[in-house]
């Protein structure tokens, strides 16, 4: 068995998008995947599948959730092993003293460096954003809502992005590990 987080962009966010998390399992187990658990209402999976996600994986889930579901969610899947490099990989650890303050951006594919120019890192402080090679990292020590990170960098760096904020990803390492060290 090999384990998966798998991450839903922009569910239970206002009123039209309001999903329960059996909905959101019943995708995953619909699917073929098993051992699927939800972490808080964000749309965080952590599941298991026999071998290696098929390259329509995503689509066929996506699918089914709309199905189910009426919301067209966009949906990222990641290996156990990659989700957790993300988290290590993390340049920000030293300064970021709040972890709800704290964010990182999953992201479906290898960020461009050019999009970095979206963005006057002068004119951000006391924000910082870091570019990784799976993710964005982002430190907002006003708070994450008071962010100056504009829109179009966002729409930019790639064609899925799905933020989660640093309290909510040390969640998800915790169940990953849990379940990755229970196998071993």
């Amino acid at each position: 068995m090999q384990t998966f987080v798998g991450l839903v962009r922009g569910i239970n966010v206002g009123p039209t998008t309001k999903v329960s998390m059996a909905d959101l399992r019943s995708a995953f187990e619909q699917a073929g995947y098993s051992n699927v658990e939800t972490l808080l209402q964000t749309g965080n999976v952590v599941f298991d599948s026999a071998g290696a996600l098929e390259p329509d994986a995503v689509a066929e889930i996506e699918r089914g959730f709309n199905s189910r579901t009426g919301i067209a969610g966009r949906f990222m899947l990641l290996p156990a092993a990659e989700f957790l490099a993300v988290l290590d990989e993390n340049p920000l650890r030293g300064i970021a003293d709040d972890p709800a303050r704290m964010t990182i951006g999953f992201l479906s594919s290898t960020p461009d460096a050019s999009c970095l120019a979206l963005v006057d890192a002068a004119a951000l402080l006391p924000e910082v954003l870091e570019l990784g090679p799976n993710a964005v990292y982002s430190w907002s020590p006003q708070g994450v809502s008071k962010s100056r990170v504009p829109a179009a960098f966002w729409r930019r760096i790639a064609p899925t992005v799905t933020v989660r904020n640093l309290n909510t990803a040390m969640k998800l390492k915790a169940l990953v590990e849990q379940r990755v060290s229970g196998s071993a």
